[in-house]
């Protein structure tokens, strides 16, 4: 984790400027962010449970819906951000 970051995001949308980040969401810090219309969150989901705990660790999936579900009552912009591989291709619903 990086202690000093909620202060620096914090210190950029308090003069307006509106900060993205890229997160797997398994670091929860949300309630140290002050300005959560000035947020866009983009977690990164690999797949399925199965498959994404695979990749990322056993649990790892859970953590990141808990923190995506979080972050929309809190009125954060969410997004999910995955890759489409030749691993995974075949898990995703179309």
């Amino acid at each position: 984790a990086l202690p000093y970051f909620p202060h620096l995001v914090n210190t950029l949308t308090s003069r307006g400027i509106f900060v993205q980040m890229i997160t797997n969401g398994t670091i929860d810090q949300l309630d140290k962010l002050e300005h959560p219309n000035l947020n866009n969150l983009i977690v990164s989901i690999d797949g399925f449970e199965e498959y994404h705990d695979r990749n990322r660790g056993k649990g790892n999936f859970k953590k990141s819906i808990t923190f995506l579900k979080k972050a929309q009552t809190l009125r954060f912009h969410t997004e999910i951000f995955s890759i489409v591989t030749k691993q995974n291709f075949r898990s995703i619903d179309t």
